[in-house]
């Protein structure tokens, strides 16, 4: 639907070679696009569980300015008050935040907690696949830690060095 001209298995492949070559593959998750419904999020589930490093990366599906699933939005009603939708995408358009447009087949009162279900399944299968991989969790900590270090000295020289530190180390704890 997204007219990526890509096919699952190809997808699939990519994340396997990635991991042939040591490469951590990160797989960003749109959840809502239109038409979402039990079976896509089935779909889905199946994709991780069938690829060997599953980092996965959740976004609300959010219709941005400029593409083609915005101006149908537009078309079709479901942005009703424009400037208002536009000071809301300053807010961001991760995981964690309301939607700003139900494209999906969920009712809006139960959106939320079958969102929530289908992380929880999919980061279930993430931890699953990451403690069957030891490699790759001893070279994701050092990644981390590389990283971790780099934001260290940066925001040394910020002068916002405990809100940097704090921050990466809840960062850091959530991930392992």
């Amino acid at each position: 639907m997204m007219n990526k001209k890509l096919k699952v298995e190809q997808s699939r492949n990519a994340v396997r070679n990635s991991v042939k070559a040591g490469i951590l593959p990160l797989v960003q998750v749109m959840f809502g696009y239109e038409d979402e419904n039990h079976e896509t999020l089935r779909e889905t589930e199946e994709f991780f569980k069938s690829i060997p490093y599953p980092s996965p990366y959740f976004f609300v599906t959010t219709p941005l300015p400029g593409t083609a699933l915005y101006m149908d939005c537009l078309r079709d009603g479901l942005i009703k008050d424009e400037l208002q939708y536009l000071e809301k995408l300053g807010e961001g358009y991760v995981s964690g935040r309301e939607i700003l447009v139900n494209l999906t087949e969920f009712p809006e009162d139960e959106y939320y907690n079958i969102k929530k279900d289908f992380e929880a399944r999919i980061n279930s299968n993430y931890r699953k696949a990451y403690f069957r991989h030891s490699f790759f969790v001893l070279k994701k900590l050092l990644v981390d830690l590389d990283r971790f270090i780099y934001d260290v000295r940066n925001a040394l020289k910020r002068g916002n060095f405990w809100e940097r530190v704090l921050y990466n180390l809840k960062k850091t704890i959530r991930i392992s």
